[in-house]
């Protein structure tokens, strides 16, 4: 069965209660929500008692809802659930759990997971999107930049890959014993886990009745462009364990667009996606209604989303 949901991405920063996102939702013909890890604790409060008729939550995206560490020195979604650091890899477990807990609690189905990073090099990868954006890609520094963060990837992944494994191990046996699907989601940055070849692993050490692949259009294309992974890949080597899908469009090389607003070829989507499975809008907050309307129209027509 294909669920179609729309983010809360697109709401936060728009409405001002969640009741409200939930009425210009329906508006554009969903039934369903996916909770971003940028839902606030004021919008939890409002469904927890009773949620809005016929806008059904579906999935929650880690760590739901937005809080902070423990000693608050950074958002819980920069903890890494790969960190080689033990206090960190454990609070970010905890919040995970959290959000199973809460996922369970609102009925809804799967929760959707980033497991980590192999280090920080934002700056780095930021540098080579600059540039991919000029239309530099065929400079040295591009080149360079693109091959050194391969190889620096390369050296330092192995720990960070075996602490990977272990979370979600231990988060699949949580999930499993609360009816919680998790979805491994594929990353927008080169240095964060999984890429191709460890999904792989990770989808293969755990149980398929747990644990799948969810693939991210946005994140996919990016990759892609920059030249690290062709975006069918994802589907040739895993659809077989696909259980849910980001859907969002590119404009040169920032994601969270809506359908329509950025270059990604949909015909190619709507052939590649299973026929069943999740399906989340995750737009971001600047797309107005009117793009929000086309794109659906749009994803309909290439049959990304069910007419």
């Amino acid at each position: 069965m294909q669920t179609i949901a729309l983010s809360t991405m697109w709401g936060i920063g728009r409405f001002e209660t969640y009741g409200e996102f939930a009425e210009a939702g329906k508006a554009l013909g969903m039934e369903y929500a996916e909770l971003n890890h940028q839902f606030p604790s004021a919008w939890l409060k409002e469904i927890e008692g009773v949620q809005p008729d016929g806008f059904t939550i579906t999935s929650l995206h880690d760590p739901c809802p937005l809080a902070n560490c423990a000693d608050g020195s950074k958002p819980a979604g920069d903890l890494s659930l790969c960190s080689t650091d033990e206090p960190e890899r454990r609070e970010a477990i905890s919040f995970a759990k959290g959000t199973i807990d809460l996922a369970h609690r609102l009925g809804a189905k799967a929760a959707v997971l980033h497991m980590g990073d192999v280090g920080n090099y934002y700056q780095h990868e930021r540098n080579l999107r600059r540039l991919f954006a000029e239309g530099k890609t065929q400079e040295q520094e591009f080149i360079e930049g693109k091959e050194w963060l391969i190889s620096e990837r390369k050296a330092k992944e192995a720990p960070y890959f075996e602490m990977a494994i272990k979370t979600i191990k231990e988060l699949a046996d949580y999930a499993g014993e609360r009816g919680v699907k998790l979805g491994l989601e594929n990353r927008c940055y080169y240095y964060e886990i999984p890429n191709i070849d460890e999904m792989g692993i990770l989808l293969a050490e755990t149980d398929p009745n747990v644990v799948g692949y969810w693939h991210d259009t946005g994140h996919a294309e990016i990759i892609h462009r920059l030249g690290f992974t062709r975006h069918e890949e994802w589907f040739a080597r895993h659809r077989d364990r696909l259980i849910g899908s980001h859907i969002n469009d590119v404009k040169v090389i920032t994601d969270h667009r809506a359908p329509g607003a950025g270059e990604l070829s949909w015909e190619i989507i709507g052939m590649s996606l299973p026929e069943d499975g999740f399906r989340t809008l995750e737009i971001d907050s600047s797309q107005d209604v009117q793009s929000m309307q086309d794109g659906i129209a749009l994803l309909k027509k290439h049959k990304v989303l069910r007419a």
